[in-house]
């Protein structure tokens, strides 16, 4: 079969070898890279395997003027299964990478975003939502967080 596809091609003409090769070529990257695409995108989970059990934000506004207002998350986790492993959060527009050691033994974690840092993006939806990416055996996930309180502002000295 492979030397009746071979002898085929011989008696084609060089123009016509180079626009099957390449034909042959293209088809070959498109399915290579489609599945490559697939495998690195983030799924997104309705119910995750752990409990957000509580979601705060308080605005941070500090006495001394010129230093720029921030935003303190807390997330209180629980159920967190042993090979899951939150990577970043991304609130109010801009992500940041969770370090392990930032989730106390009791499942909390506290971030910091500094005004400066946040930036609306094009999509308004996602500027408002919080985002939990994390992977699980060897899969990458994220989810919203929901019911998120805002607290009241809290001047700094």
């Amino acid at each position: 079969m492979i030397l009746l596809v071979l002898f085929r091609i011989n008696v084609l003409s060089h123009t016509m070898k180079k626009i099957i090769l390449t034909f042959s070529f293209l088809m070959f990257a498109i399915v290579f890279m489609s599945t490559k695409c697939e495998s690195g995108v983030d799924k997104f989970q309705e119910n995750p395997t752990f409990i957000v059990t509580k979601a705060t934000y308080q605005e941070m506004i500090p006495g001394v003027q010129g230093q720029p207002i921030y935003f303190k998350l807390n997330l209180t986790l629980s159920e967190i299964p042993n090979e899951l492993i939150i990577d970043s959060v991304m609130f109010k527009g801009f992500v940041k990478s969770v370090n392990p050691q930032m989730i106390t033994d009791e499942g909390v974690l506290n971030m910091y975003f500094y005004q400066k840092e946040l930036s609306k993006n094009d999509n308004e939806e996602m500027f408002d939502q919080t985002l939990l990416y994390y992977h699980q055996l060897d899969k990458s996930y994220f989810t919203i967080v929901k019911d998120i309180q805002d607290k009241p502002s809290m001047p700094m000295p």
